[in-house]
């Protein structure tokens, strides 16, 4: 598991940065304060940027629009996707040491 803390300076990969694996920018395990928003992203295994329909389940800590992520309370909660079948998830631990 790998956990982030984002500050000012995180920026996406390129577009044409191939990989052959599909994957989530910036990660599927999270940590962010109170208030704070990042956006979830999926690239393909084409390496191609890909719309999906996230949800949270638990808008009490963690609530979507779009692909943007805001932190509203104290926790832990699970993003959930669907690509081509696939069910994709980022944890979101939403933190007040942060």
């Amino acid at each position: 598991i790998i956990r982030c803390a984002f500050d000012d300076d995180d920026t996406p990969p390129e577009e044409d940065d191939n990989s052959e694996y599909p994957r989530l920018w910036p990660n599927t395990d999270v940590s962010i304060g109170l208030h704070d928003t990042f956006e979830l992203d999926y690239v393909n295994a084409d390496g191609e940027w890909t719309d999906i329909e996230w949800y949270s389940d638990n808008e009490g800590v963690a609530v979507v629009s779009g692909n943007e992520v805001t932190g509203v309370g104290y926790g832990t909660a699970t993003i959930y996707g669907t690509y081509n079948g696939v069910e994709i998830t980022c944890i979101v631990r939403v933190r007040d040491d942060i």
